[in-house]
């Protein structure tokens, strides 16, 4: 979204953080609201995106951002939610209007989604639908399995706040990676990625992370393009090779391996 927007010139790649939300970012970093009995506490709070900011800058950096890992200079790289809804916030600011309007101008109505939305602050979801489990960032084997169906998407913004089929996801993951959403500048810096750690998330450490989408190497000779997703008891991810063969899977719980998925995504993109 922030790419289109570059290319309609409401905003540049270049801009910092503070030009558009000024003294939001102060420099710090990240805590869980959702682990364990804080699921309870918070399972129906309504959080807006600068709640949201403050308490993860209540916590240290992983790292400075002269560390931070660029096109042609190797450094350092993590996956941030965090950013994720500052992103979100630039794009209200930079639209004059909601998130939401913005999915739907920007992304639904051009790729004619029509089981994708972004729920607001309701914490039910559309029927029909399979029900969520969790264990709430709990490790333990005799940790509590919950029943997380129902809670309040605002905790998630637009690091994750949206609800979609996995027709409507194949759709946009193709349609992204054949060209068709951005002109070719954007698409280029789509594209430019850099080396990742393969801390968090699906992947590993040969992976590469462009501008929301990622490199992944299944194994020797094989990548496609995806990401992955979760929010307390779904998880989803969604691949693609170069816009030509697209697969995506979701999961009603959170924890444990996922060696079948994985066995299934190299099936499905690398053979057998």
């Amino acid at each position: 979204m922030l790419l289109k927007l570059e290319a309609e010139g409401k905003l540049s790649l270049d801009d910092t953080v503070e030009e558009w939300l000024p003294g939001v970012v102060r420099g710090k970093g990240y805590r869980t609201l959702y682990a364990g009995d804080e699921f309870n506490k918070n399972r129906h709070v309504r959080w807006s995106p600068g709640e949201l900011v403050d308490i993860a800058l209540a916590h240290p950096p992983n790292f400075q951002p002269e560390q931070g890992s660029r096109p042609g200079k190797p450094g350092r790289w993590d996956y941030s939610d965090t950013n994720y809804i500052v992103a979100g916030m630039v794009i209200e600011k930079a639209t004059g209007g909601t998130y939401a309007q913005a999915v739907e101008r920007l992304l639904i109505r051009p790729l004619g989604l029509r089981g994708t939305q972004v729920p607001g602050t309701s914490p039910r979801l559309p029927a029909p639908h399979a029900r969520h489990y969790s264990t709430l960032f709990e490790d333990a084997p005799e940790a509590e399995v919950r029943d997380v169906t129902e809670f309040s998407p605002t905790v998630a913004f637009s690091a994750g706040q949206m609800i979609s089929t996995v027709g409507d996801v194949n759709t946009f993951l193709s349609k992204l990676l054949a060209g068709e959403l951005l002109p070719p500048a954007q698409q280029r810096q789509l594209l430019d990625t850099v080396h990742v750690d393969g801390d968090k998330g699906h992947g590993g450490p040969q992976d590469r992370y462009g501008l929301g989408i990622r490199h992944f190497k299944l194994k020797e000779g094989c990548w496609a393009w995806g990401h992955g997703g979760m929010i307390p008891g779904s998880a989803t991810r969604t691949l693609a090779s170069a816009g030509r063969r697209v697969m995506t899977m979701n999961r009603n719980g959170d924890w444990g391996e996922q060696r079948l998925e994985d066995a299934a995504v190299e099936t499905e993109f690398c053979g057998l």
